[in-house]
C-alpha cells in the first residue's frame, strides 16, 4: 500500500524525524504541502558580495557546515536561495549571523513573496542628497500620514557624512504603503526612488540593540563595557573587526537588557570613546559573532609569516579550529577560533605574546553576561526536556 511504501522514506531519531528520500516521496503529497516542505527547507538570503568567482560553490562550501546542501540558485546581484536537505539544517542556519567574503550576509526565512511587505509601517528612500535635512523629509512626506521617525545610517562623526538613503516610518502600514504607491518623487529639486520596506525588522520597536560606528581601531570589549555601563545593564557585546578592510573599520553592536538603555545611549548621535568620536545609533538588525566566547583577533604578524606558524604557536594553547590563513600575509591580522572557551582564556592569561620576532596583539571580540544560577537551572531544565 502507498502509506505503507512511503514509509522507507522516513528514519526516526531521537530528536527528530529526519526527512530522506525527498524526490520520491514528494509524488505523494499535494502541491500545498510540497511547496510548505520546500519553504522550511530553503533560506533567502541577501547582501551577497558582488563579483565573487565561483560565488555558487563558495556560498555553498559556506553553508554545509549547517547541513547538506541540496541546491543553490541566484536569486538578483547580490541575492540567492539555498536549500538544504533538512529543516533542521536551515533552522541552524537562520539562527546564525554570517560573515562571508568581507561582508555580512542577511538570511531570512524562504516566505512566499511580499510576506514581509504586508508588515511594514517604514519606506526606503533612495538617492538622498547629503544636503537634504530630516525635516524637510519629514515635511515631505506628512502629506502621506504621520512621520514616526527618519533614519540614517551615519559613517562619519567627523563630516556627518551618511549613506545615500534613508528610512521613513509611519504610525500605520497604511500610510507607508500610501507613499510608496508612487516609485520616483520629487524632494525640493531632487528626484529619490521609494519604496516599501519588505524587511521582517523594519516594524521592529523598543530594540536593545546599538551599533557604534566609526570606533578606534584598538579598541577593546572591556573599553566598550566599561564605557556603555552607564547607560544601564549590558547583556552582549561584539567587536567587529576588519581583516581585510581597507581603511580598517571597526565597530560593534552592543545588547542591553532593557529598551530604556538603548534611547539613553542614542540620545546623543556622537560619544568620545577611548579618545576618538564615534557614532551610536539604534539597531533593529544584530550581527552576533559566531563562535565569539571562542575567537580572537590578532595583530602584529610580519607580511611574509607563515599561517601554518601562527596555528603551531596557538595550538600550545589549545586546539585550534579556524584560522584565516588568506588575511595574515595582506594585512598581518587574522582571526584565530579555538575548540573550546577555556584555550582562549589560557591566551589571555599570557600578557606578551611574540611571534617571528614580532610583537602580537591579541583581543577577545565578544563579551557576554555571565548567566545566573536560576537561568542556568531553567536552560538545562529546557534541555533534559529536549
Amino acid at each position: 500500500m502507498p502509506c505503507q511504501k512511503s514509509m522507507s522514506f522516513w528514519r526516526l531519531s531521537k530528536s527528530r524525524l529526519e526527512f530522506t528520500g525527498f524526490r520520491a516521496f514528494s509524488s505523494l503529497l499535494s502541491d500545498e504541502k510540497k511547496r510548505d516542505l520546500l519553504d522550511e527547507r530553503a533560506i533567502f538570503i541577501r547582501d551577497i558580495p558582488p563579483k565573487t568567482p565561483n560565488i555558487k560553490e563558495k556560498i555553498r562550501e559556506y553553508f554545509s557546515s549547517f547541513g547538506e546542501v541540496e541546491n543553490v540558485r541566484r536569486k538578483g546581484a547580490d541575492m540567492m536561495f539555498v536549500s538544504f536537505r533538512s529543516v533542521e539544517s536551515a533552522k541552524k542556519a537562520l539562527k546564525q549571523k554570517h560573515f562571508f567574503e568581507g561582508r555580512w550576509m542577511t538570511t531570512l526565512p524562504n516566505v512566499k513573496k511580499g510576506m514581509w511587505r504586508g508588515h511594514s509601517c517604514k519606506i526606503k528612500v533612495e538617492d538622498v542628497l547629503q544636503s537634504m535635512s530630516e525635516e524637510e523629509i519629514t515635511s515631505y512626506f506628512s502629506k502621506f500620514g504621520t512621520v514616526t521617525s527618519v533614519d540614517f545610517i551615519i559613517l562619519d562623526p567627523e563630516t556627518l557624512k551618511r549613506k545615500d538613503f534613508c528610512f521613513v516610518g509611519f504610525s500605520k502600514m497604511s500610510e507607508a504603503k500610501k507613499a510608496a504607491l508612487v516609485q520616483i518623487h520629487k524632494i525640493g529639486e531632487n528626484s529619490c526612488k521609494v519604496y516599501l520596506s519588505t524587511s521582517k525588522f523594519s516594524a521592529v520597536e523598543n530594540t536593545k540593540e546599538i551599533i557604534v560606528r566609526s570606533l578606534p581601531q584598538d579598541v577593546t570589549v572591556d573599553d566598550l563595557k566599561e564605557y556603555f555601563e552607564q547607560f544601564g545593564a549590558i547583556e552582549k557585546i561584539d567587536l567587529i573587526c576588519q581583516t581585510l578592510a581597507r581603511p580598517h573599520t571597526t565597530y560593534a553592536f552592543v545588547a542591553f537588557q532593557s529598551p530604556c538603555s538603548v534611547e539613553q545611549a542614542s540620545d546623543n548621535l556622537i560619544h568620545t570613546i577611548c579618545g576618538k568620536k564615534a557614532v551610536v545609533q539604534k539597531s533593529a538588525l544584530s550581527y552576533p559573532i559566531k563562535n565569539g566566547h571562542r575567537k580572537l583577533f590578532v595583530e602584529g604578524f610580519q607580511p611574509n609569516t607563515d599561517p601554518e606558524h601562527v596555528r603551531e604557536y596557538f595550538e600550545e594553547f589549545g586546539k585550534v579550529e579556524y584560522i584565516n590563513k588568506t588575511a595574515i600575509r595582506p594585512t598581518g591580522k587574522t582571526y584565530v577560533v579555538f575548540k573550546s572557551s577555556a584555550s582562549l582564556q589560557h591566551v589571555l592569561q599570557l600578557k606578551e605574546h611574540a611571534l617571528d620576532g614580532c610583537n602580537l596583539k591579541i583581543r577577545p571580540v565578544s563579551w557576554k553576561r555571565p548567566m545566573t544560577l536560576t537561568e542556568m537551572t531553567e536552560l538545562n531544565g529546557r534541555e533534559m526536556a529536549e
